[in-house]
Formats: C-alpha cells, sequence, structure tokens
C-alpha cells in the first residue's frame, strides 16, 4: 500500500507505483513508498487561501471568537488542515490556536452534524472552498 497524502495530485500514485515495481524487480521484495515530511508551508498556504476566499485575516480567525461564522469557518479549515496535510490532531489545533487535539476531534462531529442538517451557514462557507479537498474528504 502506498501512503502520500497527495495522491489526488495527477500522476503521483503512478510514478510511486512504478518506483516500487522497481524496487521489486531489483531486490525481490515487495517494498512500499512512504513519503512522510511536515510541510508548514502547505498548512500556511491553505490557511491563507481559505481566508483570501472568506474575507477575514487569519490572525482574526484565531482569536477563538465565538461568532458563529468564525466558528464554521474554523471548523472547516481544521478539518481542512487535518484531513490535507500531514498535520497531527495536536499541531492543528495549535495552529488554530485551541487549547488541545480534542477541539479538532469536535471538529469532525460538528461537521458530520452540518452535513446531516443542511446547515446552510456551514455550505457558504464550504463551497467557496470545497475544491481544496482531495475527492475522498469532501463532504
Amino acid at each position: 500500500m502506498t501512503m502520500f497524502r497527495y495522491d489526488h495530485i495527477p500522476g503521483v500514485i503512478e510514478i510511486i507505483k512504478e518506483a516500487e515495481d522497481k524496487l521489486h524487480n531489483a531486490t525481490g521484495y515487495n517494498l512500499r513508498i512512504a513519503i512522510i515530511s511536515k510541510d508548514n508551508e502547505l498548512v500556511a498556504s491553505l490557511a491563507h487561501l481559505c481566508c483570501e476566499i472568506w474575507n477575514i485575516e487569519l490572525a482574526e480567525l484565531k482569536k477563538l471568537s465565538r461568532k458563529q461564522e468564525h466558528v464554521v469557518m474554523r471548523y472547516i479549515l481544521g478539518w481542512l488542515l487535518y484531513k490535507e496535510t500531514d498535520y497531527s490532531q495536536q499541531e492543528v489545533a495549535e495552529y488554530l490556536g485551541y487549547k488541545d487535539r480534542v477541539s479538532i476531534l469536535n471538529v469532525a462531529y460538528e461537521i458530520q452534524a452540518f452535513v446531516f442538517t443542511k446547515d446552510p451557514l456551514f455550505y457558504q462557507y464550504y463551497k467557496p472552498v470545497k475544491h481544496l479537498f482531495s475527492e475522498q474528504n469532501k463532504v
């Protein structure tokens, strides 16, 4: 099994599969490639892109305001960063200014609730950034 968080990028799976086949032919072993990196630049880029689309400053979003719009945007951004980067729940929580990773666990439940209830405020902020999610992580 190939592990790569950006497998939705065209051609990546094919390149990795070809490399795995070459390794197998050269060694006789079924070796698998795992690409692991801390991609701080990707996290920052996704966060800033979302904030630009939503017309809000990242610093404002990180203030943990209880304004419903800000809460929804933070949930979406937390879900995006957790699902589409190699950041752990704890790292996403710290990046967004939460106290601990439990907040990111809560994000998953909240996203499910928004989808289940077809919450219009959620979709107002999710639809403009939906294209940033890989197919398997879209709601």
